[in-house]
């Protein structure tokens, strides 16, 4: 698989930080915990951009696809942001 150029992926980050801004907080669907956007990185084998986020009681880092990490996600019957930005 070819890579993308780093013109390329200075392009789709610009874009992602668009939506995901390092030091946001989002609170989680399901466990109602609070995340910090830590920074973002790029998968190797895929050039698809990740966010890394951290717990903010536990200081435990985790990394997920952009893609999921902005996906909504049914509860109780309704649609909502798998992670929702607090304001």
């Amino acid at each position: 698989m070819a890579h993308l150029s780093l013109e390329d992926l200075q392009k789709t980050r610009a874009d992602v930080e668009k939506t995901l801004k390092i030091g946001d907080i989002y609170r989680h669907y399901k466990n109602g915990h609070l995340y910090k956007i830590h920074s973002l990185s790029v998968r190797e084998e895929d050039d698809a951009f990740s966010v890394n986020y951290e717990d903010v009681e536990t200081n435990m880092i985790f990394n997920r696809k952009v893609d999921s990490f902005l996906q909504k996600v049914e509860k109780d019957a309704k649609i909502v942001p798998r992670f929702a930005k607090i304001d």
